[in-house]
């Protein structure tokens, strides 16, 4: 079996390939875990450094025993090197999922109407419900936050024609729209007067709009961030498994502590 560690530009990877050559697992950790604005970034150069010393101690004990005779040695290394590092990283990446979920419920919701809020929601409803796939498109790209909010409150099941694309369009649009009405930022985006509009004044909600999709943009990259815990843990868990003679569910489970070693 060969245990190896390596890193490149992207992530340190550490690989597991079996005696037979027949089987190669492999774990990626990537670079953006530790950024400097990384929420896990302490976690996952610990679980970065604890895969070095489990590749290290592996390929030794490799080399030492038997096929038969290493395994109950690999799986106390991976017990003692691994599990703690894997679990405070999945516990980081839980606690950042939940903010993340938290503060797109946040911008997502639809603020509760008053009778005559309630009869133009209605209205826009029935009036987007009647348009072509291709309308309903123009429609989401040119609606205001009020109009968006009365999609966005009947849910997706209402429309049925509508393609998921569609839908994600307008969801994050009227996300950053409502980014705008909660912070109160359409102010900080005046018009500017210019040749063509000297006398030019109120909001310019372009501005204003792009601006909020700059803060939808990070909330992506946070995303990014959850998606690299989730690969990583499913990476180590695989390599685990290959070098312990377990299934994955059994590493899984010898990761998190709930067999013993």
């Amino acid at each position: 079996m060969d245990i190896l560690f390596s890193t490149t530009s992207h992530a340190a990877i550490i690989s597991a390939t079996d005696d037979g050559g027949d089987r190669r697992s492999v774990a990626a950790l990537p670079v953006i875990l530790e950024g400097q604005y990384s929420p896990v970034r302490e976690q996952a150069r610990t679980l970065r450094e604890a895969a070095t010393s489990f590749a290290t101690e592996a390929a030794k004990i490799v080399t030492t025993y038997t096929p038969a005779a290493r395994v109950g040695q690999l799986r106390a290394l991976a017990a003692r090197t691994l599990a703690k590092p894997a679990q405070r990283l999945m516990e980081a990446g839980q606690a950042e999922a939940r903010a993340i979920a938290a503060a797109w419920l946040r911008l997502t919701a639809v603020p509760a109407a008053d009778a005559t809020m309630a009869m133009l929601r209605q209205s826009d409803r029935t009036a987007f419900a009647s348009l072509a796939i291709g309308d309903k498109a123009a429609w989401v790209e040119r609606a205001s936050v009020d109009q968006l909010s009365a999609i966005i409150e009947a849910g997706h099941a209402r429309f049925p024609d509508l393609t998921g694309e569609i839908w994600d369009h307008a969801e994050r649009r009227y996300a950053a729209l409502n980014f705008i009405r909660i912070a109160g930022t359409a102010a900080d985006h005046a018009r500017k007067p210019s040749v063509n509009e000297p006398l030019a004044i109120g909001i310019d909600m372009d501005a204003a709009e792009r601006a909020a999709n700059e803060g939808l943009e990070r909330h992506r990259q946070r995303n990014d961030i959850i998606d690299a815990v989730e690969q990583a843990v499913q990476g180590i868990t695989s390599v685990v498994a290959l070098t312990c003679g377990m299934d994955v569910h059994a590493a899984f489970d010898l990761l998190t502590g709930k067999v013993p070693a």
